[in-house]
Order: structure tokens, then sequence, then C-alpha cells
């Protein structure tokens, strides 16, 4: 299922190495439909894939996942409770891989962290 209009985001600060962004998701999208029908979550893939889309359009490079070394999903994230998400990547560069820390969260409440690697394909 195409992901085309599952988010748009606004960056709100971009380092050498820390992206701060604002995701809009779009609570009417087709994903809802079949996770979870009548009670729809934002799927966990779903959730790292913006984060590879995020890091990969900031940097201009084309990155895939290569390794998830930590994933702690703490709350769901509700598209019609709350659709404003922010993500936060802390990230290092070596050889072209993108060593990231990562965390979803909006206000106080933090809905997924997340340590891995995205390497240029």
């Amino acid at each position: 299922m195409p992901l085309n209009d599952f988010f748009d985001y606004t960056v709100l600060n971009k380092h050498a190495d820390f992206l701060r962004v604002l995701i809009n998701i779009n609570p009417k999208h087709e994903i809802f439909k079949g996770h979870f029908p009548g009670n729809p979550v934002t799927p966990g893939v779903t959730q790292i894939e913006m984060i590879r889309r995020v890091l990969s359009e900031c940097l201009k490079k084309e990155l895939m996942l290569t390794r998830a070394r930590d994933i702690k999903y703490l709350t769901p994230i509700i598209p019609q409770q709350t659709h404003h998400i922010e993500i936060n990547i802390d990230y290092t560069e070596e050889n072209g891989s993108f060593e990231t820390r990562c965390i979803l969260s909006h206000g106080d409440k933090v809905f997924t962290k997340f340590r891995g690697t995205f390497s240029e394909q």
C-alpha cells in the first residue's frame, strides 16, 4: 500500500547531527481501515518508515534500514486522538551509514523510541 499521502512534515530544527520534525499523520488514510478496523492504530513498521523517509529527504540520500538495534513501542499512536507528532533524530555518519537514536512524541507523551542504522542504497 503506497504511503504517499500517509503523512507530511515540517522541519523545525536541523543541525549537522540532529533533526527535529513535526509530522502530520492523515487519520483518513487507507492503512487505518485494516490496522485495526474500528480501532485504528499507527503501525510500528510505518513509524519506522516515517523516520527513514524524513532522514532520507533531509539528508538528500536514498537510505534503507539496515539494522534495528532497539525499538520500544511505548504508547500507541491513535490517529483520531493524536495526528501531530514530533520526531527527534540524533544521528552520526560513518562510511555512508547513519547511526540513529529517535524519539516519536507529542508533548510529554512518548510513543516510540528507536535506535538503528540506515545506510545508503
